[in-house]
């Protein structure tokens, strides 16, 4: 259900418009169905641009990882690449007080541990029952020292678990 409302912008009352207001604005509320089963969400990691560089040749090879709770999934390896392209899709179960997932961004070691690029937080508390949201995500740090640059193009849609888009 979708309900509009008229706020005047610099004043709080409410009723006719108030003279010393800075104009009026609509506002659109819409109300979330309560989910009645398990939730889960579909997250589709787009791309990257802009992502450090963790190789000599001035290059990453990146991949992302997506984690909720203790699940985790890993896109493709994108060679030789600052702005790579994945294009792949998770479902992953929404557990009962798991809010919040990350995705880290990773360059990829043939030898010794992937070096870390960055993470994008997502509160899926945020996200609309039903809805796709596509949004670039800066990349942060995961702790103090780490570097990271970058932003990280997702898709992710929230739903009761098994019902389609």
């Amino acid at each position: 259900a979708e309900s509009d409302v008229w706020v005047d912008l610099g004043g709080t009352r409410e009723g006719p418009p108030d003279p010393s207001s800075h104009g009026r604005c609509l506002i659109r509320l819409l109300r979330q169905p309560k989910p009645t089963g398990p939730m889960e969400v579909v997250v589709m990691v787009r791309s990257a641009r802009g992502l450090l560089a963790a190789d000599k040749g001035g290059t990453s090879d990146p991949f992302c990882e997506v984690s909720i709770g203790r699940k985790k999934r890993k896109t493709k390896v994108v060679p030789k690449s600052l702005d790579p392209t994945w294009e792949e899709s998770f479902t992953m179960a929404l557990e009962a007080g798991e809010c919040t997932f990350t995705c880290d961004v990773f360059d990829h070691d043939v030898i010794g541990n992937s070096d870390f690029l960055g993470r994008a937080l997502v509160d899926t508390r945020t996200l609309m029952m039903g809805r796709a949201r596509e949004d670039w995500l800066p990349l942060g740090v995961r702790k103090t020292g780490d570097e990271a640059q970058g932003s990280l193009l997702l898709k992710v849609l929230k739903r009761e678990k098994g019902k389609p888009q």
